[in-house]
């Protein structure tokens, strides 16, 4: 199905939305109703603010309320180390592939939940610099018999050079030092609206699979903007950059469930994010990556304190 430029709706965009674009799994896998075979979630589903989407009106995505496809019940056996059983099911996160092809040129291919693929595929271009800006991008078809998504932009050469440098085997561990990746923001955040939007990763899919990541993208005063749960930290990532593609990600931070290596803090960086709130430990190349993007990077967030690792200045 073909998701064309020309688009006009006004449909604001919700967490956990299904889009109109098919899943990668076939109906027949994800629509049983058999509880020793699938269940599915309604992950995330409270709306999210009342902001129109720019996603949603450039390319006339129609958002349906309806289950999500984040899991599938499985049957399994309890046993305790005395000899105990007893029988029982397990909701376990869902995944599979999308291979994206960019003018014709294959240059990824994705391991995530399959749900809320055109969101993916934005967020990936986006986070990944494939292209500079959302304008660049003009159409999106997704062949979910093939697991593929074909995208046309209108940077071409750029296109070129990015996977022509990606498959070139010559990228070592301090790649990204010749990119020039710098987020320009004057925002500034209070510790106390980084420490409420914790509980955002607090999801129903997370708690009943235990196996999904979660991101989430709010404003400096705390304002929910972009939510989505994914079984990789990376993939979450992109759809909530997709989700909020088209506005300005100058006065925002991004929230996650994730460990930071330098891939992640880039990801924000190059949406112009310039916060970054994790629970989790930092690598070492994500802190180096933070400093000399001016990203601030903060990591081992609770409830009673966090650790901050680059650009303190933006806290107040």
């Amino acid at each position: 199905m073909s998701v064309p430029l020309q688009g006009l709706a006004s449909t604001g965009v919700h967490a956990g939305a299904l889009i109109a674009l098919r899943p990668l799994f076939s109906s027949a896998s994800t629509a049983q109703t058999n509880a020793d075979c699938v269940s599915t979630l309604n992950a995330s589903r409270t709306p999210i603010g009342t902001q129109q989407s720019p996603v949603a009106f450039k390319f006339r995505i129609n958002i349906i309320r309806a289950d999500m496809s984040y899991s599938k019940r499985f049957p399994r056996v309890m046993m305790d180390y005395d000899g105990g059983e007893r029988p029982d099911y397990d909701d376990v996160a869902v995944e599979d592939s999308l291979t994206l092809f960019v003018n014709d040129i294959r240059i990824a291919t994705l391991i995530a939940s399959p749900e809320q693929l055109k969101e993916l595929c934005i967020g990936y271009l986006i986070s990944e610099g494939v292209v500079s800006s959302f304008e660049e991008i003009q159409s999106i078809d997704v062949d979910d018999d093939k697991n593929e998504a074909s995208i046309v932009v209108s940077s071409f050469d750029q296109v070129e050079l990015w996977q022509e440098v990606r498959s070139s085997g010559c990228i070592g561990m301090k790649w990204w030092t010749n990119e020039d990746v710098r987020v320009d923001s004057a925002a500034t955040f209070e510790k106390v609206v980084l420490k409420k939007s914790l509980t955002h990763l607090d999801t129903q899919a997370r708690r009943q699979t235990h196996g999904v990541h979660v991101a989430a993208l709010f404003d400096a005063t705390g304002k929910l903007l972009a939510q989505a749960v994914d079984v990789g930290r990376h993939s979450a990532i992109d759809k909530v950059i997709g989700i909020y593609a088209g506005n300005d990600f100058s006065d925002t931070f991004l929230l996650s469930s994730g460990r930071q290596p330098a891939g992640m803090v880039l990801k924000a960086a190059r949406a112009g994010i310039p916060l970054i709130l994790s629970k989790a430990a930092p690598i070492s190349t994500g802190v180096e990556a933070a400093v000399q993007a001016g990203v601030t990077l903060i990591c081992f967030a609770t409830g009673r304190q966090f650790a901050v690792y680059s650009h303190p200045e933006r806290l107040v």
